[in-house]
């Protein structure tokens, strides 16, 4: 009785361990592809001073050096003359998607008044801010 126990047991133990081994081939193997990075927020550089000043308008650019690897949905200027770090809720101009440099024309200024501003670029990580600039418009 012994004998048929260990043979039984033997059996088993072949059985699964060739099952364990040729289950599973390598191509078998599922391998999850990488997930691709994640977009990052624009890069903007530079804005530019503030030049052909009125008593109601301005122009002022920038330059968005990257799109942070998603496509970019507005470049363009905000102003205020009420905050010293202005952003799009506040004025704006949207100057189309693309990188590089563009030139803005901020209308509706009101005269004698010190107006901040910074370039901006968006895309679907958000929205990034060039370094700020500062000018009054003439009486």
């Amino acid at each position: 009785m012994k004998i048929n126990f260990l043979r039984i047991l033997f059996v088993m133990l072949f059985v699964s361990s060739a099952l364990f081994f040729t289950g599973c081939k390598k191509n078998d193997i599922l391998v999850t592809p990488p997930t691709p990075a994640a977009p990052k927020p624009p890069t903007v550089t530079v804005t530019d001073a503030a030049g052909a000043i009125t008593s109601t308008t301005a122009t002022s650019g920038g330059t968005v050096s990257s799109n942070g690897g998603s496509a970019l949905t507005a470049t363009g200027v905000c102003w205020s003359s009420s905050t010293i770090q202005p952003t799009i809720a506040d004025n704006s101009t949207n100057e189309g998607t693309l990188t590089g440099s563009f030139v803005s024309n901020l209308n509706g200024l009101t005269p004698n008044t010190l107006y901040y501003a910074k370039a901006y670029a968006t895309n679907s990580s958000g929205t990034t801010y060039g370094p700020r600039i500062s000018f009054t418009t003439l009486p």
